[in-house]
């Protein structure tokens, strides 16, 4: 970002009125934190469990406070919740941004026996309305295939 200050530069030739001066402006990104505009993303992790009962997580702002994120139940990987005013503040004075969460469902690894057999009694029990996003792809594949 380049901020001008008019007549801030070196005096002009001659005599002349001061010339404009430049501020380069570089923000290093934030381990946590992205910037864009006055909003501001946060990518949280989640277990699969979390994501499929809904939970509630204590998370960071900008402003160094905690608040709690309430995440509904059902919630998708990658999916956005909004939280209204807890972005930056506009450099025109007024209105703040958002925080804009972003939830990433993390597969659970190195599973124990019980966990592993939990897991394949819970997929005999799933239907196709438990995953309704499958369902709709593997529809529209059937049938992009059909009409061959």
């Amino acid at each position: 970002m380049r901020l001008k200050m008019s007549g801030y530069g070196d005096a002009g030739r001659h005599g002349g009125p001061n010339g404009d001066l430049y501020v380069m402006i570089q923000v290093q990104p934030h381990e946590t934190f992205e910037r864009e505009g006055d909003d501001v993303y946060l990518k949280i992790p989640i277990t699969f469990v979390e994501a499929s009962l809904g939970t509630k997580k204590e998370i960071p702002t900008p402003y160094k406070e905690t608040i709690t994120l309430s995440i509904p139940e059902g919630s998708q990987n990658a999916s956005v919740i909004k939280v209204p005013g807890k972005g930056f503040s506009n450099v025109h004075g007024g209105s703040k941004g958002n925080l804009l969460a972003q939830i990433f469902v993390e597969t659970p690894v190195s599973l124990s026996s019980k966990q592993r057999e939990l897991l394949e009694q819970f997929g005999k029990l799933s239907t196709p309305e438990n995953h309704p996003k499958k369902q709709g792809f593997f529809e529209k594949i059937r049938v992009f295939f059909s009409k061959s």
